[in-house]
C-alpha cells in the first residue's frame, strides 16, 4: 500500500493513525485492531515499519510542500476513520493537537472509487454481504423460473405479471416495434406463468411479427429530391413503410426531424414530408414508428 493518506497541512511533523467502524484502534504490533489503549500512543514495542508508535503511523512531506502521504497498512476491505495529528514532544502521545480527519472505503488493496461502503470483515459473495454479479444472475434467474402462484399477494410484481396478458398488446408492442426490438416467445409457454397460456400465445403471435429497424441507403438514380428519393435496403411490399418514419443518420439530412412516410413502392421508392435538403447517393436513414 502507498500513499493512500493524503494530509494538507502547515504543521510538523504530524502522524496518523487509523480506527475502524466501532471505534477500534488499529496497533501495529498485534497487528489488529484493538480498544483503544493510552500508553500504546507512545510506546514503540514491537512495532511495525512505517509506525513511529504502535498507534502512530508515518506521514511523509513531499519535499517543501503542505501535503503529506501516508501508508494505509495491510488490512480487510471495510469503512474505516483516519486522524492525523500534530506531534508536539519526542513521541506521539495521547495529547497531541489533531488537524484532520477523515473516513476511507477500502477494497483491501485500494481506495474505492465507486462509494460501495463495505462493512468490516464482510466479503463478497457471502450471506450478509455485497453480492456479486454472478450472485445477482443466479438470484434473478431463480426467479424468473418460479411459477406465478394461483392467488398473488396483491399489489406484488406476481399479482403484476398475471394482469399483463390484458392489457400488453396494443401499447407495448407498439413501443417494442418503434424500437426496432425482435421478440422470440417460447411456442410452449409454461403451465402457471400467466393468468392463461392461450393469452399469452395471442401475445406470442403479435410480437412475432416484430423487425428489426429497417435501414436504406439513397442511390443516385433517379436523383432523389427533399421529398421523394429510392434506396437500397428496404422492402419489396408496397406501402410497406405508410406511416412510418424516415430518419437520416448521415449525410446532409443527418440530426434532423425525423419526417413521415407518405407512400412507399415495392422498387425501394419513399415520398415523404419534406427534409430540409436533398440527400444524396450513399446517404442512409432508418424507419421507425408502426408498419401499415
Amino acid at each position: 500500500m502507498a500513499g493512500e493518506i493524503k494530509i494538507l497541512n502547515s504543521l510538523s511533523p504530524l502522524y496518523w493513525i487509523l480506527t475502524n467502524s466501532v471505534g477500534q484502534f488499529y496497533n501495529c504490533a498485534t497487528p489488529g485492531f484493538e480498544a483503544e489503549a493510552d500508553a500504546n500512543w507512545s510506546s514503540v514495542v514491537g512495532i511495525a515499519s512505517g509506525f513511529s508508535t504502535r498507534y502512530a503511523a508515518n506521514l511523509t512531506r513531499q519535499g517543501t510542500s503542505l501535503y503529506w502521504l501516508g501508508n494505509m497498512p495491510s488490512v480487510a476491505a471495510g469503512r474505516y476513520s483516519y486522524a492525523a495529528f500534530q506531534q508536539i514532544g519526542g513521541l506521539p502521545a495521547l495529547t497531541d493537537n489533531p488537524v484532520q480527519s477523515g473516513t476511507i472505503e477500502w477494497t483491501g488493496d485500494h481506495i474505492s472509487s465507486t462509494g460501495i461502503v463495505l462493512p468490516d470483515n464482510v466479503a463478497f459473495g457471502t450471506n450478509g454481504g455485497i453480492p456479486t454479479d454472478t450472485s445477482i444472475t443466479a438470484d434473478v434467474g431463480t426467479a424468473l423460473n418460479t411459477a406465478v402462484p394461483g392467488s398473488p399477494t396483491a399489489g406484488s410484481s406476481y399479482a403484476y405479471l398475471k394482469s399483463l396478458p390484458n392489457d400488453i398488446a396494443p401499447g407495448v408492442t407498439d413501443g417494442l416495434q418503434q424500437a426496432g426490438v425482435p421478440v422470440d416467445l417460447p411456442a410452449t409457454v409454461p403451465t402457471g406463468f400467466l393468468a392463461t397460456d392461450t393469452t399469452l400465445l395471442a401475445v406470442k403471435a403479435k410480437t412475432d411479427a416484430l423487425v428489426t429497424v429497417p435501414k436504406g441507403t439513397v442511390v443516385g438514380t433517379p436523383a432523389p429530391t427533399a421529398t421523394t428519393f429510392t434506396a437500397t435496403g428496404l422492402s419489396t411490399t408496397s406501402n410497406e413503410y405508410f406511416n412510418s418514419y424516415a430518419l437520416f443518420i448521415t449525410g446532409v439530412n443527418a440530426g434532423s426531424t425525423a419526417q413521415p412516410v407518405a407512400a412507399s413502392t415495392a422498387g425501394g421508392q419513399l415520398t415523404c414530408a419534406s427534409f430540409p435538403a436533398a440527400p444524396s447517393a450513399g446517404d442512409t436513414f432508418v424507419i421507425i414508428g408502426s408498419k401499415n
